[in-house]
């Protein structure tokens, strides 16, 4: 037999309901418009319900159920405050259903984060389920965000780590809607016939410019752009033409993106040669095409082996000596060297860092600029 009903309990349900109806009817409404119609129509039902606990409570026994109830919300402890903010405040919830949704996750796999191992791993565990439940309410896939940030925070600076957070995130993504789908070619560019070896591996736009690729290769190896280059292919050569000298002269770079090179010649292999006089022969080697990364900026450095030889060292033949006199401090042209130079050079010290800033000054460089709206002609 079913215990009977307390009068005083289905009057407080009742209460509770007529103010749970009026919450139903304010659910999608902007927090502005919710905090106007509890001002106006919860605020004295809550009222009401506080009066009435007060009364209620004051001729009841102590030890009747419905008072520890009430006594319950209305000890001093500040559970009364809590169930009211909702009133102040329209971006709150008069329940905490979102809450606990939230947590049933949890609630459901508590037997296995007894598997956790030790309290360490469950400190792991929590924080891999605070990356996913933060991602999840940023609206973003935590699988897709969390490989993308993987990717790419070995090469990000500390100033840009920020770009990661989902917030942010997301709203990289939202820059375009074909974002995704620019062409991205990844490439391996190697300094000929030098030892130890000296390898960049970058991602640029496929349809950049081989002036610009010019550009990412410098900043990437670290020459400083003072004298003249070509790229070749297929027996075709793209560099800046001299308009005084015709004969045998490249084709302007600045008119050839990195495309139009892979399509027209038909090679996923190009050369580039840096100072005709050192001679410095780079072999660029496109090793596949994926769409860009979401909110990622190019050029986007990779992997980075090895230093970049001085300008002016006398080619491959001068840079082995220049390393002969800098390792051996009893080389008769050691100390000239070391004058010549500045200082101690490594030569496996790829320098990432001076890359990474040189990348990121590129990338701020070629960024799309803002639109002017246009003007509107006044009316004659």
């Amino acid at each position: 037999m079913a215990e009977e009903i307390s009068p005083i309990a289905l009057d407080a349900v009742t209460r509770i309901d007529a103010i749970f109806a009026v919450e139903r009817e304010i659910t999608g409404l902007s927090a502005a418009a919710r905090h106007e119609v509890r001002r106006q129509r919860v605020a004295p039902l809550v009222k009401d319900l506080y009066d009435w606990m007060l009364a209620e409570r004051a001729r009841m026994s102590k030890h009747n159920p419905v008072a520890k109830a009430i006594n319950y919300m209305l000890d001093g402890t500040g559970r009364w405050e809590a169930f009211t903010a909702f009133l102040d405040d329209g971006r709150l919830c008069l329940t905490n259903n979102a809450a606990e949704r939230a947590l049933r996750g949890i609630a459901l796999g508590r037997k296995s984060w007894l598997f956790a191992g030790s309290e360490r791993g469950g400190d792991r565990a929590a924080f891999m389920y605070t990356l996913i439940v933060t991602a999840k309410m940023n609206d973003i896939d935590p699988q897709a965000w969390m490989a993308d940030v993987l990717a790419r925070l070995p090469d990000l600076p500390v100033s840009r780590l920020p770009e990661l957070l989902p917030w942010h995130w997301k709203s990289a993504t939202q820059m375009g809607e074909d974002c995704c789908m620019i062409p991205v070619a990844r490439l391996k560019v190697t300094l000929s016939d030098v030892a130890p070896q000296v390898l960049r591996r970058f991602d640029v736009p496929l349809k950049i410019k081989l002036n610009r690729l010019h550009d990412v290769i410098q900043a990437a190896m670290g020459w400083t752009d003072s004298h003249l280059y070509e790229f070749r292919a297929g027996g075709v050569g793209w560099g800046v033409p001299d308009p005084e000298y015709d004969y045998d002269d490249p084709l302007p770079a600045s008119k050839t993106s990195l495309l139009d090179v892979l399509e027209d010649v038909g090679t996923k292999t190009i050369h580039y040669v840096y100072d005709f006089g050192d001679n410095w022969h780079h072999v660029v080697k496109v090793e596949k095409i994926d769409d860009a990364i979401p909110g990622a900026a190019y050029p986007r450095l990779v992997r980075a082996i090895g230093a970049c030889p001085p300008e002016d060292v006398g080619g491959v033949p001068g840079y082995a000596e220049f390393l002969d006199a800098m390792t051996d401090p009893k080389h008769e042209e050691h100390d000239r060297m070391l004058e010549w130079y500045g200082g101690q050079f490594d030569p496996d010290e790829a320098e990432i860092g001076r890359i990474l800033d040189n990348f990121e000054r590129l990338a701020k460089k070629w960024a799309p600029k803002p639109r002017k709206p246009k003007a509107v002609p006044k009316p004659v």
